[in-house]
């Protein structure tokens, strides 16, 4: 199995945080049964809260490998992308019924194409839009347009400078222009960019990241839109180099509304932000009073506080990277380590800060492994994706 980090803190933080808690976790681990899945289709296992069903195992051939993006849901129907597989061998966009009828709509490769599309899809006017990280013209990837059936049309190839590379982050509508993040380019310091492009892909840079002290650097987040403005973290950069909160207002300047300061505060927020009842929730990878990971809260001018810290001990996970999903006032999401088998966990979060484990992943044959991608809620429940595990290792489609 090959792990793909989201970034170097996050393999560093995953391999710290597995080799502490690993003595722990193994008595854990002994004595568990598992017993192989169907290759597709709907598999229950009880959970610690409910009922946690494996939708779809990736078989690693043309249906693609490693899911490491969020879904979305258009017409009832789930989307995705995968970082490889496929017909060319480096990454598909699929769809998925809730009952586990997987279908690769397009398979990246081809001239003008994009490769390893790492972040997810979303839609506008009926039409699906993402980013892929790579590509064979200036290996900065590219921005494109796919329809349900499958017709894709690459919008912006990047260049790297002043532009910006590699586009982790998805795109988000915001009225009819789609807004994202590059981790790396632009001018002058290749820290990243904030871009805009149109559905007809005329791009142009928002804002080009300064790093340390006063402004973010690397970002690899969603956006989050609220009425025209725009919320977001980055990887790094701020006052302690440890990430930020950064807004802009409708045709307005970047500016940053908090700096994480890498202590009990969090650190490396590479997941974004969803906002519930005006506040706004989000993850830090690493940071927290057991330097884990944390949940946080944070309004629109700044408040910042730490809901709850990740402690990796009693089947606690640790290093949450993706976004959170809201369901009637809980939040919900995952660790990409941690548990009681070292594959990360489900939780749940009260606002107040009480957790709940939904589900232990444990890898495998039956189960999914690191859980790298955030929740959406859809049809009542809660779906996401794991990079690994399954019948052939190569991820998996889940809800709770």
């Amino acid at each position: 199995m090959i792990f793909r980090p989201r970034s170097l803190r996050h393999l560093v933080g995953v391999i710290v945080s597995v080799v502490a808690v690993a003595a722990a976790s193994i008595a854990g681990c002994a004595g568990r049964s598992i017993v192989a899945p169907p290759e597709s289709g709907v598999q229950s296992r009880s959970s610690s809260s409910g009922t946690y069903q494996l939708v779809y195992s990736f078989q690693g051939g043309s249906d693609g490998i490693e899911p490491g993006a969020p879904l979305v849901s258009l017409s009832g129907t789930l989307y995705g992308t995968t970082r490889g597989g496929g017909a060319n061998g480096v990454g598909t966009v699929y769809s998925v019924t809730p009952a586990g009828a997987e279908n690769v709509i397009h398979s990246f490769g081809a001239s003008g194409d994009g490769e390893s599309p790492g972040s997810g899809l979303a839609i506008l006017g009926g039409t699906l839009y993402g980013t892929a990280s790579l590509d064979a013209v200036n290996a900065c990837g590219v921005v494109y347009s796919i329809t349900p059936a499958g017709v894709e049309t690459p919008l912006h190839t990047f260049s790297g400078s002043p532009d910006g590379c590699r586009p982790e982050s998805p795109v988000a509508p915001v009225g009819g222009t789609l807004f994202g993040m590059t981790q790396s380019g632009g001018k002058p310091l290749q820290f990243g960019v904030l871009y805009k492009v149109t559905t007809a892909g005329v791009e142009h840079v928002v804002h080009a990241f300064g790093g340390t002290p006063s402004d973010g650097a690397y970002p690899t987040s969603s956006l989050l839109n609220v009425s025209g403005t725009i919320y977001g973290t980055t990887d790094a950069g701020g006052t302690s180099g440890m990430g930020t909160v950064f807004t802009r207002a409708q045709g307005g300047a970047v500016s940053v509304i908090y700096s994480f300061k890498g202590g009990t505060d969090g650190a490396n927020p590479l997941g974004g932000l969803v906002n519930l009842n005006g506040t706004f929730y989000g993850t830090t990878s690493r940071g927290g009073a057991s330097g884990y990971g944390t949940v946080y809260s944070i309004t629109p001018a700044g408040a910042h506080n730490v809901v709850y810290s990740f402690t990796g001990t009693n089947g606690d996970g640790v290093n949450p990277i993706g976004n959170l999903a809201v369901q009637n006032g809980v939040l919900f999401g995952v660790t990409s380590a941690g548990g009681a088998s070292l594959d990360g966990i489900a939780y749940s979060m009260t606002a107040g800060g009480v957790e709940t484990i939904v589900h232990t992943f444990t890898g495998g044959s039956a189960d999914g492994d690191n859980p790298q991608a955030g929740l959406i809620v859809a049809r009542g429940k809660i779906y996401g994706t794991t990079a690994f595990g399954g019948a052939q290792g190569m991820g998996t489609v889940f809800h709770l």
